[in-house]
């Protein structure tokens, strides 16, 4: 796809060509249902497929994920418009007994945040948190976010705030998944 852009007074081309892939169905763990990765790959990217490890059950460049019934029925997209989807987990705990959880956590962008005329891995991503089905996405903070992680037998979500562009100033917030409120914590200066 080229684009024409007004810059500068004058019209520009720009060139956005890309590739658009779909991965082969795969089973949602904790559920009998099933979810395709779209991949945008622009011709400046490499498409590099990592595949999936325990912490991102998406690869690369994914744009957007179709949720899929038991019968491979599509039930719907994560995201009503393309964007960047750079992680996608779904927390299993592991007991005597299993207990299944019913969320999916992701970091998305849905917007060209750096102005270079495409929404990808290069954008500013937010925690965002779906049911196990795809429904109900919602941003659980407008904070950028270093990483998260599940804790206290997954039914919290600890977020490392970006807190200036140094590493030595950390700040923590634990959000509840059943209440949907953020406790923020002190902040941890790491040179002191």
């Amino acid at each position: 796809m080229n684009e024409t852009v007004w810059a500068d007074g004058k019209y520009l081309q720009q060139v956005n060509e890309f590739e658009v892939k779909y991965d082969s169905p795969k089973n949602l763990p904790n559920s009998e249902n099933y979810y395709v990765a779209i991949r945008k790959i622009y011709a400046d990217q490499y498409d590099l497929y990592t595949g999936d490890d325990l912490l991102n059950q998406i690869p690369s460049n994914t744009s957007n994920i179709i949720f899929l019934d038991k019968d491979f029925n599509v039930k719907g997209k994560i995201l009503q418009n393309e964007g960047s989807i750079v992680n996608m987990y779904i927390p299993k705990m592991e007991t005597a007994e299993e207990i299944m959880v019913g969320h999916i956590s992701y970091f998305i962008a849905d917007s060209d945040t750096n102005s270079d005329g495409r929404i990808d891995q290069n954008d500013q991503h937010y925690v965002y948190l779906s049911d196990l089905n795809g429904e109900n996405l919602k941003q659980i903070t407008d904070r950028k976010v270093r990483q998260y992680k599940w804790i206290n037998d997954n039914s919290q979500i600890l977020l490392t705030f970006k807190n200036g562009e140094a590493d030595t100033n950390l700040e923590f917030g634990v959000y509840d998944v059943k209440t949907g409120e953020i406790k923020q914590t002190k902040n941890l200066n790491t040179a002191e």
